[in-house]
């Protein structure tokens, strides 16, 4: 996988993209986009640190934390990437 499409893959997880829709293609309006791209990230950060956080409460082992903390970013690109292959 070239350095690109990895940053394309990260950049989905925010909600974010290389056009103003995200992975979508479609340009709707700039406020919208603004407001969906700072949504999906505030979203996203607040679902990791709670994770996070229950997992420090609960004693769970750091090697247990990376795993779940990376299901968690994992999840969104497998589910775009189905979602993109569903479509075509």
């Amino acid at each position: 996988m070239s350095q690109s499409s990895r940053n394309n893959e990260v950049a989905k997880m925010g909600g974010t993209g290389h056009w103003p829709a995200g992975s979508e293609g479609r340009q709707p309006t700039i406020w919208c986009v603004r407001f969906a791209s700072m949504l999906g990230v505030i979203v996203g950060v607040f679902i990791m640190g709670t994770v996070n956080n229950a997992m420090n409460l609960k004693n769970v082992d750091a090697f247990w934390q990376y795993v779940v903390s990376g299901g968690i970013l994992l999840a969104p690109v497998l589910f775009d990437r189905l979602k993109q292959k569903v479509r075509r």
